[in-house]
């Protein structure tokens, strides 16, 4: 994971006028358009309802409160990450009232998860990023969900995914 020098220094400043943001995007097939949140309240986006998050390359982040443990490296371990959140309800994109639990009853076998790091002082420029992860696991337990997330491990992948049949394949069954 190579970070750039000016995240590094103002991860390792001990006061810093700047921070570092985690922004999370949510896909699932049976949303219309990704929800995408962020850690940090950093601008006011309405005030009826009182919304606040921070626009990144043209899209909209809301914030919304919660716990990110970022994937690590670990050798020889796909990549695994958590969110832990309040189920909390707010408005979807449209304005209705969902609540996150409703989010994970959508099939959380299909939903995947994509975390960027940003800056506040630049928050167009992606420091970090994870490609989509799925949800493994979403336990809600006392009022708050933790979402497990994990890369596509090679044991889930169908190998061969086809049979090297003579309709599928002729040119290895050729003479």
């Amino acid at each position: 994971m190579t970070l750039s020098p000016a995240i590094v220094e103002q991860m390792m400043a001990q006061q810093s006028p700047d921070t570092a943001i985690v922004l999370t995007t949510f896909t699932h097939a049976a949303l219309p358009q990704p929800l995408r949140f962020c850690t940090v309240p950093l601008q006011r986006l309405s005030l009826e309802p009182l919304t606040y998050g921070l626009t990144s390359r043209g899209q909209v982040h809301r914030f919304l409160p919660m716990e990110v443990l970022l994937p690590g490296d670990e050798e020889g371990a796909a990549p695994r990450g958590r969110i832990v959140l309040d189920d909390v309800a707010g408005p979807d994109p449209d304005g209705n009232l969902v609540r996150a639990s409703d989010l994970l009853r959508l099939s959380p076998a299909s939903a995947k998860l994509l975390f960027e790091i940003v800056r506040a002082a630049t928050p167009d420029v992606v420091e970090q990023s994870w490609p989509e992860l799925e949800m493994s696991r979403a336990p809600i337990a006392n009022g708050a969900i933790s979402i497990e997330l994990s890369a596509m491990t090679m044991e889930r992948e169908p190998c061969p995914c086809d049979r090297l049949t003579p309709g599928v394949a002729p040119t290895l069954f050729s003479a």
